[in-house]
Protein backbone atom coordinates (compact mmCIF):
# COMPACT_ATOMS: atom_id res chain seq x y z
CA UNK A 1 0.00 0.00 0.00
CA UNK A 2 1.80 3.54 -1.05
CA UNK A 3 1.29 6.49 0.63
CA UNK A 4 -1.35 7.82 -1.82
CA UNK A 5 -3.87 4.68 -0.78
CA UNK A 6 -3.02 5.38 2.69
CA UNK A 7 -4.45 9.43 2.15
CA UNK A 8 -7.18 8.18 0.47
CA UNK A 9 -8.90 6.22 3.14
CA UNK A 10 -7.63 8.25 5.75
CA UNK A 11 -9.92 10.93 3.99
CA UNK A 12 -12.68 9.23 3.07
CA UNK A 13 -12.68 8.29 6.74
CA UNK A 14 -12.80 11.59 8.02
CA UNK A 15 -15.47 12.57 5.16
CA UNK A 16 -17.66 10.02 6.74
CA UNK A 17 -17.37 10.21 10.83
CA UNK A 18 -17.59 14.18 9.56
CA UNK A 19 -20.72 13.49 7.92
CA UNK A 20 -21.81 11.03 10.44
CA UNK A 21 -22.00 13.48 13.20
CA UNK A 22 -23.76 16.03 11.11
CA UNK A 23 -26.81 13.68 10.63
CA UNK A 24 -28.48 14.29 14.10
CA UNK A 25 -27.68 18.63 13.44
CA UNK A 26 -29.05 18.43 10.18
CA UNK A 27 -32.44 16.50 11.26
CA UNK A 28 -32.46 18.79 14.43
CA UNK A 29 -32.27 21.95 11.93
CA UNK A 30 -34.95 20.55 9.69
CA UNK A 31 -36.90 20.37 12.70
CA UNK A 32 -36.83 23.66 13.51
CA UNK A 33 -37.44 25.19 10.24
CA UNK A 34 -40.87 23.15 9.81
CA UNK A 35 -41.54 24.23 13.76
CA UNK A 36 -41.03 28.00 12.78
CA UNK A 37 -43.45 27.42 9.78
CA UNK A 38 -46.10 25.94 11.37
CA UNK A 39 -45.78 28.97 14.11
CA UNK A 40 -45.36 31.40 11.27
CA UNK A 41 -48.73 29.87 9.04
CA UNK A 42 -50.78 30.21 12.93
CA UNK A 43 -49.43 33.73 13.49
CA UNK A 44 -50.72 34.88 9.98
CA UNK A 45 -53.95 33.28 10.26
CA UNK A 46 -54.81 35.10 13.52
CA UNK A 47 -53.53 38.18 12.20
CA UNK A 48 -55.73 38.10 8.72
CA UNK A 49 -58.59 37.49 11.43
CA UNK A 50 -60.85 40.71 12.39
CA UNK A 51 -59.05 42.61 15.44
CA UNK A 52 -60.40 43.25 19.33
CA UNK A 53 -60.79 46.98 18.57
CA UNK A 54 -62.58 45.97 14.93
CA UNK A 55 -64.56 43.57 17.07
CA UNK A 56 -66.03 45.98 19.69
CA UNK A 57 -66.84 48.17 16.89
CA UNK A 58 -69.02 45.92 15.07
CA UNK A 59 -70.81 44.39 18.35
CA UNK A 60 -71.77 47.92 19.50
CA UNK A 61 -72.93 49.66 15.73
CA UNK A 62 -74.69 46.42 15.12
CA UNK A 63 -76.76 47.17 18.43
CA UNK A 64 -75.66 43.59 19.74
CA UNK A 65 -73.85 45.18 23.01
CA UNK A 66 -75.18 48.77 24.70
CA UNK A 67 -72.25 51.47 23.85
CA UNK A 68 -72.51 51.99 27.54
CA UNK A 69 -71.98 48.42 28.50
CA UNK A 70 -68.32 48.69 28.78
CA UNK A 71 -67.58 46.15 26.13
CA UNK A 72 -63.68 44.90 26.33
CA UNK A 73 -62.51 41.78 24.06
CA UNK A 74 -59.69 40.22 24.11
CA UNK A 75 -58.05 37.31 22.20
CA UNK A 76 -59.15 33.68 23.96
CA UNK A 77 -56.38 31.02 25.06
CA UNK A 78 -58.72 28.44 23.01
CA UNK A 79 -61.74 27.31 21.32
CA UNK A 80 -62.65 31.07 21.08
CA UNK A 81 -61.29 33.85 18.80
CA UNK A 82 -61.99 36.41 21.46
CA UNK A 83 -63.65 36.67 24.57
CA UNK A 84 -65.65 39.81 25.53
CA UNK A 85 -66.98 40.81 28.37
CA UNK A 86 -69.49 43.70 29.32
CA UNK A 87 -71.91 45.07 32.04
CA UNK A 88 -75.59 44.38 31.01
CA UNK A 89 -76.28 47.23 33.61
CA UNK A 90 -73.85 49.54 33.68
CA UNK A 91 -76.00 51.96 36.01
CA UNK A 92 -77.61 49.72 38.10
CA UNK A 93 -74.50 47.02 38.81
CA UNK A 94 -70.92 46.26 38.00
CA UNK A 95 -71.50 42.62 37.37
CA UNK A 96 -70.01 41.43 34.37
CA UNK A 97 -70.99 38.81 31.74
CA UNK A 98 -68.90 36.90 29.54
CA UNK A 99 -69.38 35.62 26.09
CA UNK A 100 -66.97 34.02 23.26
CA UNK A 101 -66.61 34.99 19.24
CA UNK A 102 -65.56 33.49 16.34
CA UNK A 103 -64.45 35.57 13.60
CA UNK A 104 -63.68 35.79 9.73
CA UNK A 105 -61.49 38.30 8.51
CA UNK A 106 -64.36 40.99 8.13
CA UNK A 107 -67.04 40.01 11.20
CA UNK A 108 -68.03 37.98 13.66
CA UNK A 109 -69.40 34.14 12.20
CA UNK A 110 -70.46 32.45 15.45
CA UNK A 111 -70.67 33.93 19.44
CA UNK A 112 -71.34 31.84 22.73
CA UNK A 113 -73.88 32.34 24.97
CA UNK A 114 -73.57 34.35 28.09
CA UNK A 115 -71.87 33.00 31.22
CA UNK A 116 -70.80 35.19 34.69
CA UNK A 117 -67.35 37.06 34.22
CA UNK A 118 -64.53 34.43 35.24
CA UNK A 119 -67.13 31.24 34.12
CA UNK A 120 -65.51 28.54 31.39
CA UNK A 121 -67.23 29.25 28.40
CA UNK A 122 -69.22 26.75 26.72
CA UNK A 123 -66.99 25.52 23.45
CA UNK A 124 -68.36 26.39 20.20
CA UNK A 125 -71.17 23.99 18.66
Amino acid sequence: MNLNSAYRITLTITLIYVLWMLVPQIGAYTSLVVRTTQQSHKTTAQLRKLSAVDLQAELVRTGSIAPTAGLRCTRAARNWDYVCSYMPTPLQSTTRLDFGVMVDEKRSVKISGVVPEGTNLPPPQ
